[in-house]
């Protein structure tokens, strides 16, 4: 497992990437964003520390089904980390 620092604001992936990471929030959050239409990115959900995503790039080969953008909890406890597990697919 290595830990991922982020700026904030900072995307951890972007929706049609490629992936081959898993991620486990150490501290701050992630806004998850899906977009059908480009002009208007929708919020979909907020991961805290603790919590998970990017799984299934582990488990399936496909392009990543959101856009993740990192948010620190504070910018006076920064640098801030998610856990990441890279892996690929059988």
């Amino acid at each position: 497992m290595e830990v991922v620092e982020l700026a904030a604001g900072q995307n951890v992936y972007m929706q049609g990437d490629t992936g081959s990471r898993f991620y486990i929030i150490k501290e701050g959050s992630v806004t998850c964003t899906k977009t059908t239409d480009p002009t208007k990115p929708a919020a979909v959900f907020t991961l805290n520390a603790g919590q998970f995503f990017g799984e299934r790039a582990l488990l399936k080969d496909e392009v990543r089904r959101a856009a993740l953008r990192w948010i620190p909890h504070s910018i006076a406890s920064l640098p801030q980390a998610l856990m990441c597990i890279a892996g690929t697919h059988s």
